[in-house]
């Protein structure tokens, strides 16, 4: 917030927050949440655009996203909301990883049967066939032979739900939202570990 004051009235900076506060008064554009996009393009309309680009330096502006190393892993996604898709597609390009999305369970079967991949990101609860059905048929199919390492994907905390993602037979437990460091930590992780059962093999 410090860094961008220095300069909103170069960039339109629009902060919004949960409830109006004296921070959202320290900024000309400002909106409270919750908000219709109606409600933020009539804001966004306000906002004159004569601002210079030249005039800010580089360095200024915080990086909205990390940059890494590609890690050139293919994933399959199957995840049903579109914002998540959205913002696991964005995390995996950055991350160097080619991706394929997908909306439920047999959808995920039939990609996999069309392609190989690395690893699948597999969203618990979807319609038509769920994470779990998904993951326990996916298993079962590679059986005796080398299959995609799978991450589950859900906003539940509950012990419960790890433990029954676990038995379904997924290797890994990412909470949502997810952060793109933590996506990576657990890409590295089963890559490794799909390695080194290779080696053994």
């Amino acid at each position: 917030m410090g860094k961008l004051k220095r300069f909103q009235e170069r960039v339109p900076v629009v902060f919004a927050l949960n409830q109006e506060t004296d921070v959202l008064q320290k900024f000309k554009y400002s909106i409270a949440k919750p908000f219709l996009i109606e409600q933020f393009m009539e804001k966004a309309a306000t906002i004159p655009l004569e601002w210079n680009q030249k005039d800010i330096k580089t360095e200024e502006i915080p990086s909205p996203i990390l940059h890494f190393e590609p890690l050139q892993i293919h994933v399959l996604v199957a995840e049903d909301h579109p914002i998540n898709c959205k913002l696991a597609k964005l995390y995996l390009d950055n991350l160097g990883c080619t991706n394929r999305i997908v909306h439920d369970g047999n959808e995920a079967l039939a990609a996999l049967e069309e392609e190989a991949f690395d690893v699948v990101l597999m969203d618990l609860h979807m319609p038509a066939l769920d994470g779990l059905e998904a993951t326990r048929q996916l298993i079962k199919r590679y059986e005796g032979k080398d299959r995609p390492r799978i991450i589950a994907l859900t906003a539940d905390n509950s012990k419960n739900e790890k433990q029954v993602a676990l038995e379904a037979g997924m290797d890994e437990f990412l909470l949502k939202p997810i952060k793109i460091e933590k996506l990576r930590e657990a890409l590295v992780k089963q890559m490794k570990i799909s390695t080194h059962k290779k080696l053994r093999q």
